[in-house]
Parts: structure tokens; C-alpha cells; sequence
């Protein structure tokens, strides 16, 4: 992204539906704002990424969230016990939380989205376990 522009970058994942295992996945996500690298994380899960469900991790939750901003700071809101919000060198935040379910990781992240004028993102229809949205500007 240039520099001047904005985005709001939301993911939320689900590690296997309810009383079933995780399958395998991989998301592998890179925001560069005004020429440089601002983001890159990898999270791996499922019975082929080691220690996935150790507590570096996640441990015992089967659910994980993240909200990056990019070209703006995250409004000033309260992470929950399972959240963690940190700035990243340079113009943005992370808001990231895990929970034993996806409600658990939309209660802890959903206020970072409505502070900034966006409300919760709707999954795809045709994907109704994973849900990522990219809100912004160029």
C-alpha cells in the first residue's frame, strides 16, 4: 500500500467444527505500507504444524482472530485476558485473541473494528468456517 492510504484487516480462523479435529492450514500474510515490510505471520495449524496446539500457540483454544491496521493506530480498547494488541514498526497495530470458540474471538476483537467505523465482517457464503475482509484505501 502507499504511503497516505489505510487499511483495516481482518482474519478469523476456526480450527475444525464443533467435536471434530482441526484439518491442516496455512495463512501466510504480508502487509507493506509506503515501500517496506509493516506485517508477515504465518500460522500453521492441524496435525502436520508442529506444536500447534501447544501453548505457544494455541494451546488449548480452537479458534484464533487478527486485526491489523495499516496507515492508522487501533482506537484506544480494552484487550480481553485471551488478547494481546501491540504496534507494529511502523504506521499500524495488531489486535490478535483466541478462544474456545469464534464468539469468544469476535467479543474480543469486534470492538477494535466498530471503533473504527466497521462493524463485524460477514464470512462468504460459500465459507462459512474462515472469514477474511480487507477494508482500506490505495
Amino acid at each position: 500500500m502507499e504511503a497516505g492510504g489505510s487499511l483495516l484487516w481482518r482474519d478469523d480462523l476456526v480450527c475444525g467444527r464443533h467435536g471434530e479435529d482441526s484439518g491442516d492450514f496455512v495463512a501466510d500474510t504480508l502487509i507493506r505500507y509506503d515501500g517496506s515490510t509493516l506485517y508477515r505471520h504465518e500460522l500453521s495449524v492441524g496435525p502436520r504444524a508442529a506444536g500447534w496446539s501447544g501453548p505457544a500457540i494455541l494451546g488449548d483454544a480452537r479458534a484464533v482472530g487478527t486485526v491489523v491496521t495499516a496507515g492508522h493506530v487501533l482506537a484506544e480498547t480494552e484487550a480481553g485476558p485471551n488478547a494481546a494488541v501491540m504496534p507494529l514498526a511502523g504506521a499500524g497495530m495488531l489486535a490478535t485473541a483466541i478462544g474456545a470458540d469464534i464468539r469468544a474471538v469476535r467479543a474480543a476483537l469486534d470492538p477494535f473494528c466498530v471503533a473504527h467505523g466497521e462493524g463485524r465482517p460477514k464470512p462468504p457464503s460459500h465459507r462459512k468456517d474462515h472469514a477474511a475482509t480487507a477494508i482500506g484505501t490505495p
